[in-house]
């Protein structure tokens, strides 16, 4: 039997993507850091293939273990990996999220305690336009206390590894088919709690690619999972980009309602915010008319930004 209690796992697709390299070492240090000495083991989910950076994760941190899941997408990269760790539990970070104080301890004690799936807190790092994009890309966390979770971040979550594997996430049509897995692990009695003390910053991402894809997802999660209310919608053709831009701004204000405290605004910043939304959300609204008029893609919103990624240093 393997003296292995959790393994975390670190990906690279968010390198592949044109993430910071330097923010990727720092996230691999910390987890390296947190499983030393302990009853852990690190992961590196490796969908790049750049030689470089194995040369530098190799030279740096040679106690990493490396998955190889080279022209993987990014749940069944994740998925690879878990099928590779000893673990009885496998904790998912993204390269683009730092870990805070405590979050090694808060998923494994959730854990040991009897939970099966769970899900931490991801806020983006930066200053006043962090929030907002926190509260639109990550607002299913609010309100930030203890509950079942409807969607949880994958950049974020642990499972226990058998269940994990009995439940796989994935969707063709999704780059993340978080909300969709969530669901289905619900309906097999295995709901996800939330665990607020297991916190992440993660890396902000540039503004309209990100609300083009999210606004693709919005359409495609309905594809990926018939049962959703919002598959019923889809019937309505190109009106319900109205009913999810309607959906979406009131879930937003509501959960910016619920976020002050945990992002730490401050009541003029907070209150700034509201009038945001209406605008910003525009910008969803092309990704969903993509979506609706180039239907389903396999792997969702397009491919990788970068192909190719070279001067990674074993100093990061």
């Amino acid at each position: 039997m393997s003296d292995i209690e959790y393994s975390i796992l670190i990906e690279t697709f968010t390198l592949q993507e044109g993430g910071d390299a330097a923010r990727f070492f720092r996230t691999l240090e910390a987890v390296v850091q947190m499983t030393a000495g302990d009853r852990g083991e690190a992961l590196l989910i490796d969908v790049c293939g750049f030689a470089d950076l194995h040369t530098a994760v190799q030279q740096r941190f040679p106690a990493v273990r490396i998955v190889d899941a080279v022209g993987l997408g990014y749940d069944s990269a994740k998925m690879k990996a878990a099928t590779e760790a000893r673990g009885e539990y496998v904790l998912y970070l993204d390269g683009d999220c730092l870990p805070q104080p405590g979050w090694k301890d808060a998923f494994p004690g959730r854990l040991r305690a009897g939970a099966t799936a769970v899900g931490g807190y991801t806020r983006y790092d930066g200053g006043y336009w962090a929030a907002p994009q926190s509260v639109m890309d990550f607002g299913f966390l609010y309100p930030c206390r203890e509950r079942v979770l409807e969607c949880y971040a994958f950049n974020n979550a642990g499972f226990r590894r058998d269940s994990l594997l009995a439940t796989p996430a994935g969707s063709p049509y999704l780059r993340c088919a978080c909300y969709q897995h969530a669901q289905e692990l619900k309906r097999h009695g295995i709901p996800v709690q939330m665990v607020p003390e297991a916190r992440v910053l993660h890396e902000r991402q540039p503004l309209i690619r990100e609300r083009t894809r999210q606004g693709f997802d919005k359409v495609a999660a309905a594809w990926a999972d018939p049962s959703v209310r919002e598959a019923t919608w889809l019937k309505g053709r190109f009106f319900v980009i109205f009913l999810f831009y309607g959906m979406d701004l009131l879930l937003d204000w509501r959960r910016l309602a619920q976020a002050r405290r945990p992002l730490g605004l401050s009541y003029a910043a907070w209150l700034s915010m509201f009038p945001l939304f209406p605008f910003v959300r525009l910008i969803d609204l092309w990704g969903m008319l993509r979506a609706l008029l180039g239907g389903p893609v396999a792997g969702g919103w397009g491919g990788s930004l970068a192909t190719e990624r070279t001067g990674i240093s074993p100093e990061g």
